[in-house]
């Protein structure tokens, strides 16, 4: 069951929960047993309400590898904030500074 174009998410979970409850009423009424139609209903609920969900993440390229989400991340937090000890330390060397905190740490 597709979505209607300008019909929201919550418009077309009710249409879709209406037409498995009448799926569902009519099987009881054919006499197959109450809790084997539930058991398909609900499954069938289920997978269709998430379908959508599952599809707009395929789609946005959401699903990587485990891998490559901790390549990206390790090399963004490199970019960002680098090796903070070399660069203050040779910061201080450059600059000077670094003798002039030795010395004011001493007194």
């Amino acid at each position: 069951m597709r979505i209607r174009p300008g019909e929201t998410y919550e418009e077309w979970a009710k249409r879709v929960q209406m037409f498995e409850h009448g799926v569902a009423l009519q099987r009881i009424a054919e006499g197959e047993d109450v809790d084997t139609v539930l058991e398909s209903m609900s499954t069938r609920l289920m997978e269709k309400l998430l379908h959508p969900m599952y599809k707009m993440i395929q789609d946005s390229h959401i699903t990587k590898s485990v891998e490559d989400s901790r390549k990206n991340y390790e090399e963004n937090y490199i970019k960002r904030y680098g090796p903070k000890a070399d660069h203050v330390f040779d910061d201080l060397v450059q600059t000077g500074q670094l003798h002039d905190s030795e010395h004011k740490s001493s007194t």
